[in-house]
């Protein structure tokens, strides 16, 4: 592979522009499809708490269609910290590629208790921050819900870390450029746009919501429109990297985000259905490249160029 694709995001160095959303690689679990996970720029690990989780009650998912996407409703389930480095370090490590680690908590005090358990790991590249995850009952993960709160969290992790911070907002607050600003002032390193977006369905034969709990989370195409703005408006508000996320199903899905200002990308829904989708999406990606004559990192933001140019001479 040429280095047309080589980024360098949040201080780390990476050999293309992809990773996998959080969520979709899961060691303890083996439901998950199998990605090529050693081809990607990195590899964005599930989020762990400090004790397990157990998760919520099934049914965990609802397929919408190929043209919405689907509800999650896992609820973060997973072993617990110690647990999941005891069994899993040796594989992490084996993956050969940047890792980041996503961590979830109800209170301050247990964010800062993992950033430095995962720190003193001393695997992983970067760590990032859970700050509003919309498939779980635990009302008190809303730390991405106001800048007040954001600030407080990035800035508590920060003090437990030398890794860089990656703050993972939702698309479920008001004014999500304010809340990446407090993110940035904090001591954040870059974003994750955007977590999936609180949602439901109901089975029209039972009258009951489709997922275990009422509500979940959306994810895949439905959400791309929506992932894209934010993206434009948070690279415009802070000067962060980003890794947009969000209904991302194709090279050109990808390259949308990269111009509207992302320096890296995510996969999720789309590589349940097609594990290949990531290998097409790098793929996709370098052919742009080549056929432009630019390196991945001269795309990223050049819509906004564009568009400034089209606003100042307007017909």
């Amino acid at each position: 592979m040429s280095n047309r694709l080589a980024v360098s995001f949040a201080g780390m160095d990476w050999d293309n522009p992809l990773t996998v959303a959080s969520g979709m690689y899961v060691p303890w679990g083996r439901d998950m499809p199998e990605l090529p996970l050693a081809e990607l720029g990195a590899v964005t690990c599930k989020s762990v708490s400090v004790e397990a989780w157990p998760g919520n009650a099934k049914p965990w998912f609802a397929d919408l269609g190929a043209g919405l996407g689907m509800l999650n409703a896992i609820g973060i389930r997973n072993p617990g910290i110690d647990t999941y480095l005891h069994d899993h370090t040796a594989e992490l490590v084996g993956l050969g590629r940047p890792l980041i680690q996503s961590l979830a908590a109800v209170s301050l005090e247990d964010f800062r208790r993992l950033a430095a358990r995962f720190t003193q790991a001393g695997i992983f590249a970067a760590l990032e921050l859970n700050m509003s995850c919309p498939n779980t009952d635990l009302a008190q993960i809303a730390f991405g819900q106001s800048p007040e709160a954001a600030y407080e969290l990035v800035h508590a992790v920060r003090g437990e870390t030398n890794l860089p911070v990656i703050a993972k907002l939702t698309p479920n607050a008001g004014d999500v450029p304010s809340v990446a600003r407090a993110c940035a002032e904090g001591g954040a390193a870059a974003l994750t746009l955007i977590n999936t977006v609180l949602a439901m369905d109901i089975d029209v034969k039972t009258g009951l919501p489709r997922t275990g709990i009422r509500t979940a989370g959306l994810s895949g195409p439905a959400i791309l429109p929506l992932a894209l703005r934010i993206v434009w408006d948070v690279f415009e508000a802070v000067d962060l990297p980003i890794i947009g996320v969000g209904g991302i199903a194709s090279a050109e899905d990808a390259l949308k985000f990269i111009l509207a200002g992302a320096t890296a990308v995510a996969v999720g829904t789309a590589a349940v259905r097609r594990p290949e989708v990531m290998r097409e999406v790098i793929t996709g990606l370098e052919a742009a490249c080549t056929e432009r004559g630019v390196g991945i990192q001269d795309l990223v933001g050049l819509s906004h160029r564009l568009w400034a140019e089209r606003v100042q001479t307007p017909g």
